[in-house]
């Protein structure tokens, strides 16, 4: 089948391989790669079950060597970023920027004063409680 240089084959079952005519050489070839596929997944479908039944460790070892081999590839990647331990250390060294109000947006909430906004008046930032005030009886 090699040597008839057919090009790509269509899936068989699919909308192209359903496409083509009775006697395209295509439709033959892509029969024949099914059944290739189907007759291996059988031979290692009963391979897997006669290895589960005589060889359970070796038989888990097979089952999960690609979840394996995906695993190295996450730790790998993993072990490249930083902890959240990291992060959090990495953050506390910034110095925090101050909260400053912009003309033409709206006050800012002062952090650690709740209620107080800051604001632009004037071209100076002023803090004013925006919270309703008690009056005294």
């Amino acid at each position: 089948m090699t040597d008839l240089d057919l090009g790509d084959l269509p899936r068989y079952g699919s909308r192209a391989w359903l496409q083509l005519t009775a006697d395209d050489p295509k439709r033959a070839a892509a029969i024949l790669v099914a059944a290739e596929q189907w007759r291996r997944h059988h031979i290692e479908q009963r391979w897997l079950d006669e290895l589960g039944e005589y060889d359970p460790v070796a038989w888990w070892q097979e089952v999960t060597r690609d979840a394996d081999a995906e695993a190295v590839k996450l730790a790998r990647h993993l072990r490249g970023m930083r902890t959240q331990r990291e992060l959090r250390n990495a953050a506390s060294k910034c110095e925090a920027i101050p909260v400053r109000a912009s003309n033409g947006w709206p006050p800012v909430a002062v952090p650690g004063r709740p209620g107080w906004r800051r604001c632009l008046v004037n071209g100076q930032q002023t803090d004013l409680n925006s919270a309703p005030q008690e009056t005294a009886a």
